[in-house]
């Protein structure tokens, strides 16, 4: 076999991993999707990963330009096995630019997790096995 070939061969070796590699993680990512404020200020329930999230309460703390206290959500959370739980969680509020506020259940199989950076208009929730 030929040097060219033998790259050849290689170079095909190495795209076959590349692209397993990539449908590994695209295949092992958590469920998970983004909701925004327009959303939580009009109440919103939705399914993620088996788990059930029906959200029960929102408060605005935007008081003016110097005095921000951000957003407070609440979700009751219905997991697979029939366990329930709320979850309060507060965030946006005075905060350095990119800080990162995040909450979680007690329940941990499977987890939920809500997470917002400042200054972002939406907030993550995650679902972990």
């Amino acid at each position: 076999m030929r040097v060219r070939d033998r790259l050849a061969v290689l170079v095909i070796i190495l795209a076959i991993v590349a692209v397993a590699g990539v449908v590994g993680i695209v295949l092992t990512r958590p469920p998970s999707t983004v909701i925004s404020l327009a959303e939580l200020r009009a109440g919103t329930s939705f399914t993620l990963g088996g788990v059930r999230f029906v959200q029960t309460g929102f408060d605005d703390f935007q008081t003016g330009p110097l005095v921000d206290g951000g957003y407070r959500v609440r979700f009751h959370v219905t997991f697979p096995d029939g366990a329930t739980e709320t979850v309060e969680f507060s965030f946006d509020g005075y905060c350095a630019a990119w800080t990162v506020s995040e909450a979680s259940t007690m329940h941990r199989d499977p987890m939920a997790t809500f997470t917002n950076i400042c200054g972002e208009d939406f907030v993550r929730v995650t679902v972990r096995a």
